[in-house]
């Protein structure tokens, strides 16, 4: 796993600035980066050339079954409406002491390892789950006006087991190792022909007048006012959807939380651990991170790939890495947590509000 979401983001932040009417763009444009039609790495340097040269061109959405999606602009079309994001609330994300860890956690393969910031930030399978219900409630509305929008995926979106502990600790299921080493195995439903996830493949553009509506780039279509904020708008407010769920420091909390960790002298001295355990393997990386990012992992997957991803599992098995990297970076988090809970804890109400929304409509939904 060469090309990490956070790396990315770092990157793509002024590129993306006034087009963040879908939160999920920068996971999207990351997993189309990472793959090609035969599900092989692409270099560092041309993922995010790639995916900066998408974000360059003029914008028009298209619309799809977990969330709109930037796609270069035709001819006559209109582009999407230019909005900078709301920053959010203000946090403290300064470092303190090193706080007392508990329990360690046990991982067993690749699992859907809830954090305490899970509860105010929608994340992975929630997040996804949100983004498709908008998109239902929105297609509901174009149809008010005789419109419609690409067809949504009648399957619910799921997320990717593992998918935080990937991204932080690299691979950490033995089977995975053994067949894909560091690369992306095949997401469940996909044949491999196609740069997209299931979910999105097959969906056409949306046409003038439905972008239109979809955004609320004008006030009426016929005789019918249109909402503020388009039908999108509509949908999010009526699901309880907010930006500040994706304020600037609300979105830095869990990474700078996750550095404070890689940082801890607990952390470092597992990963000391890790690194004499590998180099009787036979292989020498300081940490799983330098492991995972190694750039001979760019382009096919090799013999030594896999016997060091294997040996990197085994590793982290034999150390207890996780647990304690966990452990910590839990510890760091509810340090984080407490010292904003009074910014914090309207999120946390906000999100459970409207992830309960979220499952009421999906309930209730036409199969």
């Amino acid at each position: 796993m060469s090309l990490d979401l956070d790396d990315l983001r770092s990157v793509f932040d002024e590129a993306v600035a006034g087009h963040r009417d879908d939160p999920d763009l920068l996971l999207r444009l990351a997993r189309r980066a990472r793959r090609d039609t035969r599900r092989r790495r692409v270099s560092t340097v041309a993922a995010v050339a790639a995916a900066v040269a998408v974000l360059t061109v003029p914008l028009t959405m298209r619309g799809d079954g977990t969330g709109p999606v930037l796609e270069p602009s035709r001819d006559g079309r209109p582009a999407a409406p230019s909005r900078t994001q709301d920053p959010g609330p203000e946090l403290d994300l300064r470092k303190g002491p090193e706080p007392a860890i508990g329990t360690l956690p046990t991982v067993d393969g690749e699992v859907d390892f809830p954090l305490p910031f899970d509860r105010y930030h929608p994340v992975n399978a929630s997040e996804r789950r949100i983004d498709w219900a908008v998109n239902r409630l929105a297609r509901a509305c174009l149809r008010r006006f005789g419109l419609d929008m690409p067809k949504a995926n009648s399957r619910i979106p799921k997320g990717t087991p593992g998918a935080v502990l990937i991204r932080a600790y690299g691979v950490i299921d033995p089977s995975r190792a053994a067949t894909y080493g560091y690369g992306f195995a095949p997401i469940p439903g996909d044949d491999g022909t196609s740069m997209e996830p299931p979910e999105m493949q097959g969906f056409r553009e949306m046409n003038e007048a439905e972008a239109s509506v979809f955004h609320g780039l004008v006030t009426a279509y016929g005789d019918k006012p249109v909402p503020e904020e388009g039908c999108l708008g509509e949908a999010r407010r009526e699901l309880g959807w907010s930006w500040a769920f994706y304020g600037e420091d609300v979105q830095r909390l869990p990474q700078v939380a996750l550095e404070y960790a890689l940082r801890d002298r607990r952390v470092k001295a597992v990963n000391l651990q890790w690194h004499d355990c590998m180099r009787r393997a036979g292989f020498s990386y300081p940490d799983p991170q330098k492991a995972v990012r190694d750039p001979a992992w760019r382009d096919t997957t090799t013999p030594r790939e896999i016997a060091t991803a294997k040996a990197d599992v085994a590793c982290k098995r034999e150390t207890g890495l996780l647990g304690v990297s966990l452990a910590v970076q839990i510890a760091y988090e509810r340090q984080l947590i407490d010292r904003n809970s009074a910014v914090l804890a309207p999120l946390k109400q906000g999100l459970a509000e409207l992830e309960s929304n979220v499952d009421a409509f999906i309930a209730r939904r036409e199969p």
